[in-house]
């Protein structure tokens, strides 16, 4: 997606984030969100908590990699 232009907006970035983390662990989404940081793509991290705090529960494992801290204890 990247590759071809398009920027992941921000409940794709979430999903991803929340996929790898399930399936490939914590190194495997820090690789990936490097790879988009390399690529120009950034965030708000205003607008991810928002996000995050709204569409959740997420794993203080997705919180914490993308935020880098632990987020909401919505759980």
């Amino acid at each position: 997606m990247v590759e071809a232009g398009h920027s992941p907006n921000l409940g794709t970035f979430t999903g991803l984030v929340n996929g790898f983390c399930k399936e490939r662990g914590l190194e495997s989404v820090k690789v990936v969100i490097g790879k988009l940081n390399e690529k120009g793509f950034g965030f708000d991290e205003k607008a991810v908590r928002d996000f995050m705090e709204k569409k959740g529960p997420f794993s203080p494992m997705v919180w914490e990699t993308i935020l880098g801290k632990k987020g909401s204890q919505m759980f």
